[in-house]
């Protein structure tokens, strides 16, 4: 078995439907976001404010490449994830990629004020809607290379788990 990998913008729902599908295949799920905030012992707003958002990419890609390393796992990553060079392609070669898309307004609706968001944090409603549609369009080409591109608006956690269980090779 191969690993199964959810990238996707921010609040698309990455986690929420990895775990779903993960216990849907009985396989580990793994929030990259998670492990890396684990490893730094600080949060991931934490890491940005302090210490740079390339020094968060750093640990994501180190995370990134041990988890790549296992299989039969459900991964979730951050909306950054695919942009680092060779990331996307990694992840490629370890199994099912899923592209979890959502339009920039859902986005904004669902990231509410942005605040735990260290990329949205402190803009208001306006920019906000604007900084979520330019970092969407710088990241869509890396985004594309999915194998699977699945629109996450409007739709049911279990519509969109079963949706990419089709997807998936039969075990």
């Amino acid at each position: 078995m191969t690993n199964v990998v959810l990238i996707g913008f921010m609040a698309v729902g990455k986690t929420t439907l990895g775990r779903a599908l993960a216990q849907s295949l009985g396989r580990v799920f793994v929030d990259l976001d998670e492990l890396i905030e684990k490893e730094a012992g600080h949060s991931i707003a934490w890491i940005f404010e302090n210490e740079g958002e390339d020094s968060f990419r750093a640990h994501e890609t180190r995370i990134l490449e041990k988890v790549l390393a296992d299989s039969n796992q459900v991964i979730s990553t951050g909306g950054g994830t695919p942009i680092r060079a060779g990331a996307m392609d990694k992840m490629l070669n370890s199994g099912t990629v899923f592209w979890l898309r959502a339009t920039p307004e859902t986005v904004s609706q669902r990231v509410g004020d942005g605040e735990s968001r260290p990329l949205l944090a402190g803009l208001g409603p306006v920019d906000r809607q604007k900084a979520i549609g330019l970092l969407l369009a710088e990241r869509e080409t890396h985004y594309g290379k999915a194998h699977v591109q699945i629109d996450t608006d409007d739709r049911d956690p279990r519509w969109l788990v079963n949706a990419m269980l089709q997807h998936l090779p039969r075990e």
